[in-house]
């Protein structure tokens, strides 16, 4: 464990899908939910730390369960905490179809989440492999030219493998593009933003420290904040890469692992699961 536990941590955080959300079961676990209430009621602020929007219709019910305190949405291009919007930083149309122009082609799925709604480049190659996917957190499917040119867009995708996804960053060095725990998609991430940043703007917003924060993520985009946090979660069903930056790896999210991580750290009380 690379960092001593910190009594005082009041702040925990948690990535969204295959974290709190099983995209096998189409839910968060029970003893997920169960987490939550206890870490409640023992002075914790939670934090919905992820890659999507979570204002985009398709997180509604989330966030509803969730009732977050604060959420770092879209890697740290969207921050809030108490009500307080703290940053707003989206994607330009012109940008996008700059990106969506070298997707296409270099024969790339590339593509953007707005209005519930995954809009994507050569949809003709990924749409049965995303289809299910999809179905599962409450995405339809259509090509990039249906996308809006009006509207603001926070959420961007990649799907293929990671030797593709270098090539978008060769090809746009302000991008970043880390890979899921599933090894075959990623978010699209202006580089400079991370959860970690963008958690340390709540941070500051509520006097804290990162070392009062517990930080739960799966893939390679929790990196940062894994490692910046004073305890950093890996799920058992994480990627290999947010194994080796978290303190601890927890059990598969479908086994219970939000809640025996807490436990194992004597965060939360026993509640019987």
């Amino acid at each position: 464990m690379k960092k001593d536990r910190h009594d005082s941590m009041k702040i925990a955080c948690f990535d969204v899908d295959m974290t709190l959300y099983d995209h096998r079961s189409r839910r968060i676990p029970e003893s997920a939910m169960k987490t939550l209430d206890a870490l409640r009621k023992a002075g914790y602020k939670i934090f919905i730390t992820t890659g999507r929007d979570m204002y985009d219709g398709y997180c509604a019910e989330i966030v509803r369960q969730v009732r977050p305190d604060g959420m770092v949405h879209c890697n740290g291009g969207r921050v809030e905490a108490d009500g307080q919007i703290l940053k707003d930083d989206d994607f330009s149309q012109e940008f996008m179809q700059e990106v969506f122009g070298f997707a296409q082609k270099e024969g790339l799925s590339v593509g953007a989440i707005h209005n519930e709604t995954g809009f994507i480049t050569h949809i003709e190659k990924c749409h049965d492999a995303l289809k299910a996917f999809f179905d599962g957190v409450g995405l339809k499917m259509a090509p990039v030219e249906e996308l809006p040119s009006d509207e603001k867009v926070y959420e961007m995708f990649y799907y293929g493998d990671a030797n593709d996804a270098r090539r978008v960053e060769e090809a746009f060095p302000t991008l970043r593009l880390p890979m899921y725990a599933s090894g075959n998609a990623s978010d699209v991430i202006r580089r400079g933003n991370s959860k970690a940043n963008g958690l340390a703007l709540a941070l500051e917003h509520f006097g804290s420290s990162f070392a009062d924060v517990v930080a739960c993520g799966d893939s390679n985009n929790d990196l940062e904040l894994l490692e910046a946090a004073g305890l950093g979660i890996a799920m058992g069903n994480g990627s290999p890469e947010a194994k080796a930056a978290a303190d601890y790896v927890t059990d598969d999210i479908a086994r219970d692992g939000i809640y025996k991580a807490f436990r194992h750290f004597d965060l939360i009380p026993d509640l019987g699961i």
